[in-house]
C-alpha cells in the first residue's frame, strides 16, 4: 500500500495564501523583498560586489529619524539601478533601529527580519509600490 500523508493530500484544495499560511512558509514576493534587503545589507557592510555608492548614499544627520543608517536615493541613469532602489529603499529605511543595530553579520542580520515579519505579516509585502 502506497503512503499517503492526509494533512499534504488535503492542501490541494487549499487556495495558494491558505497554502502559506498553513505551512508557516514565506511568499515569493516577501522571499524576493527579504533577500533584497539582504544584498543591500551587504552592501552597506561593503562585503558585496556591488558598490553602496552606486545606488545610494548615506543620509546626512538631519533626516535619520528612525535609525543612523537611513539611505537616499543616488541619480543614476540606469535602468536596473532604479528597479532595485524603488524597491529596497522603503523597505530598509523603515526598519527599526534594532534591526540595523545588529550590522555585524549577515546571519545576525536575518533574525531581526525574521522576527519583524512574525510581527508585521505585511511588511515584506509591495503595498506601498
Amino acid at each position: 500500500m502506497k503512503y499517503r500523508n492526509p494533512d499534504v493530500h488535503d492542501l490541494k484544495a487549499l487556495e495558494y495564501n491558505e497554502r502559506l499560511v498553513k505551512l508557516k512558509l514565506w511568499s515569493l514576493e516577501e522571499r524576493r523583498n527579504c533577500a533584497d534587503l539582504i544584498e543591500l545589507f551587504k552592501m552597506v557592510q561593503d562585503i558585496s560586489t556591488v558598490p553602496l555608492q552606486m545606488f545610494f548614499k548615506l543620509a546626512d544627520g538631519r533626516c535619520t529619524c528612525g535609525h543612523e543608517w537611513k539611505l537616499i536615493k543616488e541619480y543614476s541613469r540606469c535602468d536596473a539601478s532604479l528597479f532595485f532602489s524603488v524597491r529596497v529603499l522603503t523597505g530598509w529605511n523603515s526598519l527599526p533601529q534594532s534591526a540595523v543595530q545588529t550590522l555585524n553579520s549577515v546571519n545576525g542580520f536575518k533574525n531581526p527580519l525574521e522576527k519583524l515579519r512574525t510581527h508585521q505579516m505585511d511588511f515584506f509585502m509591495d503595498v506601498g509600490l
